[in-house]
């Protein structure tokens, strides 16, 4: 007499004790880390002098109101010395506070800042020889300049020297 096995189709795949049947649901991905991928933003004090809160900042007025890339720690405008940049633009407080030069923001800081953005639109488009010092000054101190003059910086053969020497940018925008 024969003895008959039977087999299953199961046991012919995978054995079921130890591998998950063919067909099985998957695995619920994991929920993605948001602190993992959230990109630190970039320090920096703007430079509005007689502009800020006017149609000539606005460049420093809508980095105020809102930046992805960037934390604003102040601005720079003698005309609104004292003031919160928030209360001036919509008149609700934001922090931000305005100072009246570089070394007195760069003082409040608590830190330096990563970079200094030149928040004004002059008409010309071009540098006053003030603002050419200031500039100057902020790359001695290590800082990255970003600007969105008429006139590239970067191309300007005495900013290059000065961002050489102290391993700073400037990024025309």
């Amino acid at each position: 007499m024969q003895k008959k096995h039977q087999i299953s189709s199961s046991s012919i795949f995978s054995d079921a004790s130890t591998n998950p049947p063919l067909f099985a649901k998957p695995a619920k991905p994991a929920e993605p880390n948001l602190q993992a991928t959230t990109i630190p933003l970039e320090t920096a004090i703007v430079y509005c002098e007689g502009h800020f809160g006017g149609i000539y900042g606005k460049t420093a007025n809508g980095l105020v109101r809102h930046s992805e890339k960037y934390k604003i720690l102040s601005i720079i405008d003698d005309n609104k010395e004292g003031q919160d940049a928030g209360e001036i633009l919509d008149g609700v407080p934001n922090g931000v506070p305005v100072y009246r030069d570089l070394g007195t923001a760069l003082a409040h800081a608590g830190r330096r800042p990563k970079n200094l953005i030149f928040g004004i639109t002059p008409a010309t488009g071009e540098l006053s020889l003030t603002e050419r010092r200031l500039l100057l000054r902020a790359i001695k101190y290590g800082i990255n300049i970003v600007t969105r003059l008429h006139q590239s910086l970067s191309g300007d053969p005495e900013f290059a020297a000065a961002c050489s020497e102290f391993g700073v940018v400037i990024r025309d925008v």
